[in-house]
């Protein structure tokens, strides 16, 4: 349902598609005339649905960038690229730089409102994030097969059960001499893992972020990207080790265990504020 705002966008495979609207006229108490206009559609995966406020399509209008404004025409074309050569690129992302586009077209100081929302008709993105060896060392391979059975990006946290998962598989742990954290946080290669870093101020860290900024960009360096990664994805699974830190005194807190404490409060953190389905899965 629509009504005094620029026509709605449906992108097919990338490509502008036209919907079949239907107009219904009424009155308003004022007695002036209203026009609401209506459409259905079956949607398909990757199908995305977009609609703005009049900000956007009228920016640049009051300079000399665009003398009738940003037309629909080349918001659709715009947005059509964006799209087409970020494959997969979310709603919020597109928004931002739709959004900022018009800003640069009034020159850094909008006249008007500029609004965006979108729907992405996808699959659910998957991620698994990793941290603390298992309890018993005969679970190691309980470790391996689950991680390696899983579909989706991974992340670890923690070199202990990092280098674990890379002797199971045959591989090697290999230490990047400059991760380009500002705080010079540790950052690893291993083969099918998207991040592996170190396992107690990254968390944190995140934590951090996610109970006072949520929604806005994250910080840069390890924990900035760890940040964006769950954001990006729908379905987090959690996978910790219970094991007691071996180096931990009678007199001193257990690493693990805080770290074990961060993480469940990320997990809660993830699934009522932010929307994320979570699952907890301890060895």
């Amino acid at each position: 349902v629509q009504y005094d705002n620029p026509p709605v966008i449906l992108l097919r495979g990338g490509i502008p598609s036209e919907l079949n609207w239907e107009e219904k006229q009424s009155v308003r108490e004022n007695g002036k005339p209203l026009c609401m206009r209506t459409a259905r559609f079956m949607a398909k995966e990757n199908d995305r649905l977009v609609m703005v406020s009049d900000g956007v399509t009228q920016s640049g209008q009051r300079n000399e960038s665009y003398k009738f404004g940003w037309s629909h025409f080349e918001l659709q074309q715009f947005i059509s690229y964006i799209a087409s050569v970020n494959n997969g690129i979310s709603s919020a992302d597109i928004a931002a730089q739709v959004v900022s586009r018009a800003k640069i077209n009034d020159d850094g100081k909008p006249f008007d409102d500029m609004r965006f929302a979108s729907l992405y008709f996808r699959t659910p993105r998957r991620m698994m994030l990793i941290s603390c060896p298992p309890a018993l060392p005969e679970d190691n391979q309980k470790l391996i097969e689950t991680v390696g059975q899983f579909e989706g990006e991974k992340a670890i946290c923690g070199h202990p059960v990092a280098q674990i998962l890379a002797d199971g598989m045959g591989a090697r742990l290999e230490k990047i001499e400059r991760s380009g954290d500002p705080l010079d946080v540790p950052v690893y290669r291993l083969p099918t893992f998207d991040l592996v870093t170190e396992g107690m101020v990254v968390p944190n860290r995140v934590l951090d972020m996610l109970e006072h900024t949520p929604g806005e960009t994250a910080s840069a360096g390890v924990a900035g990207a760890l940040y964006r990664m769950l954001m990006r994805h729908d379905e987090i699974e959690f996978v910790i080790g219970l094991r007691r830190n071996p180096r931990s005194g009678a007199n001193s807190p257990d690493e693990f265990s805080l770290r074990r404490r961060i993480l469940r409060q990320m997990a809660a953190v993830l699934s009522t504020g932010a929307g994320k389905e979570v699952r907890i899965t301890y060895l």
